[in-house]
């Protein structure tokens, strides 16, 4: 794990976004995690309804300031953001949280690196 990680990712969090995402892991779902709540996970509806791409309400970004990661699941593929995930978290500002439901596991990327996570 990264720097700091395990501490703003605790194994708990971790556990209840796996569940989530497991829960319908043939569609790639999201949420985001607040800042001031990082334990704290809620779940968001994919507006694309899609098994290979997401995106939340826009009404989101109003709260951008307030979030401290978005978070998605890749159904089939690794954790690693696509070339459209570092766009759009950069283009927002806001860093990603990745989790492979083929490879179980979770890819933090703080808008520079990506940093591999274990659950």
């Amino acid at each position: 794990m990264g720097r700091g990680m395990y501490n703003f990712f605790s194994s708990k969090i971790l556990g209840v976004i796996k569940s989530y995402f497991l829960d319908d892991r043939y569609s790639e779902r999201c949420g985001i995690v607040l800042k001031g709540n990082e334990q704290g996970f809620t779940p968001l509806p994919n507006v694309l309804s899609s098994t290979d791409m997401f995106q939340v309400n826009p009404k989101v970004f109003l709260l951008r300031d307030k979030i401290k990661t978005i978070v998605h699941s890749h159904p089939f593929g690794c954790s690693y953001p696509s070339e459209l995930d570092v766009f759009s978290s950069r283009q927002v500002g806001v860093p990603y949280l990745i989790y492979s439901c083929a490879f179980n596991n979770f890819v933090y990327f703080d808008l520079e690196k990506c940093i591999p996570i274990k659950v």
